[in-house]
């Protein structure tokens, strides 16, 4: 069960290189590479990390070139407790199941009666999702027990004023050791994003 600190703030921030970057800040073959993304800790909202000028600021050099931004505006989460069944194709379903949810026996993991339940949105914490397989499958540097922090997934065509966009409809995990979640060591959270 993974401890979260509702009373102080996480934010995700990216450097001026991260929109112009097709792979979205991501190094898929060091994921400890952070040169394209942070996620820092505040214990309150009271201080301003970067005011909106300094922020504008960060983009100037950049403004003629082709851009892939995820999100186009700035956005607060508010959260709230819900309950996850684990339908997801992870390492927690083969570390409860034994297996994958795909050789799993008498799942249909493509039965629409699952569809509601599959784990895929914006959250924190819980059961991450992937359009293509979780990425800590194939890690074996301690990241395989890695929880998730933090999953930002595609919303678009819903009627509101913004997006967000991971390649083509694709979602954004953000992952943390059990440990340094309890220390709050936010700068060892890695990331990865797939998309269909």
């Amino acid at each position: 069960m993974a401890i979260f600190y509702y009373s102080s703030a996480n934010r995700v921030f990216c450097d001026s290189d991260w929109f112009y970057d097709d792979l979205i800040g991501a190094d898929f073959d060091n994921y400890d590479n952070k040169g394209g993304y942070r996620v820092l800790y505040f214990e309150s909202f009271d201080a301003e990390s970067y005011s909106r000028e300094e922020q504008l600021a960060l983009h100037i050099p950049f403004q003629e070139e082709e851009k892939f931004p995820i999100v186009d505006t700035e956005l607060a989460m508010i959260p709230s407790l819900t309950k996850q069944i684990l339908l997801t194709d992870s390492v927690e379903f083969e570390q409860t199941f034994g297996t994958g949810k795909y050789e799993f026996d008498g799942f249909d993991p493509y039965d629409e009666k699952y569809e509601e339940m599959l784990g895929f949105g914006t959250q924190l914490g819980g059961y991450p999702s992937f359009t293509q397989a979780d990425p800590r499958e194939y890690l074996n540097d301690g990241k395989q027990h890695d929880l998730l922090l933090f999953q930002l997934d595609s919303c678009y065509g819903s009627g509101q004023d913004w997006e967000f966009m991971w390649g083509d409809a694709g979602i954004g995990n953000f992952f943390i050791s059990p440990e340094d979640l309890k220390a709050k060591k936010f700068e060892n959270a890695w990331y990865n994003w797939d998309c269909s």
